[in-house]
């Protein structure tokens, strides 16, 4: 790994174990590039699905996604992945930050959720350290 990518070591060990489908969201698509430029690093194939992705290109990597088992991983940003999508291929889910309205992950989270999903799932949050989104994370958790 290089300097930088050191926060997706576990990420890139799971993707890259043959035995998991990943879904990395994120609501950056600089995020997602840094996290392709891990996976490109250790040669794991993926598909993305993001704002910049044409439509018919969207489709196809969701069919790949599910269908071809030489990709493991679909890095999705949150915008394009909230809504009408169906992944319960998945069995890792990864959300690279919190976001500010928790609708927004719990929509990205239900497409891995949906009815006729048979495998258990397992979500990956990624906060900062000694952040404003640990401090407003930990605060909810304790109101709760």
């Amino acid at each position: 790994m290089t300097r930088g990518q050191e926060p997706f070591f576990w990420l890139v060990t799971i993707a890259n174990s043959g035995h998991f489908y990943s879904i990395i969201f994120s609501f950056w698509t600089t995020t997602l590039d840094l996290v392709g430029k891990a996976l490109k690093d250790i040669q794991t194939a993926y598909v993305r699905v993001d704002g910049t992705v044409p439509r018919l290109e969207r489709q196809l990597a969701l069919r790949r996604f599910k269908g071809d088992p030489s990709i493991s991983v679909i890095l999705i940003s949150l915008r394009c992945g909230a809504n009408g999508l169906n992944l319960t291929a998945a069995n890792h889910v990864f959300l690279m930050e919190p976001q500010w309205n928790p609708a927004l992950e719990d929509q990205a989270l239900d497409r891995v959720h949906r009815m006729g999903q048979t495998k258990a799932v397992t979500t990956v949050r990624y906060i900062t350290k000694n952040s404003i989104e640990e401090v407003y994370l930990q605060s909810l958790f304790a109101s709760g």
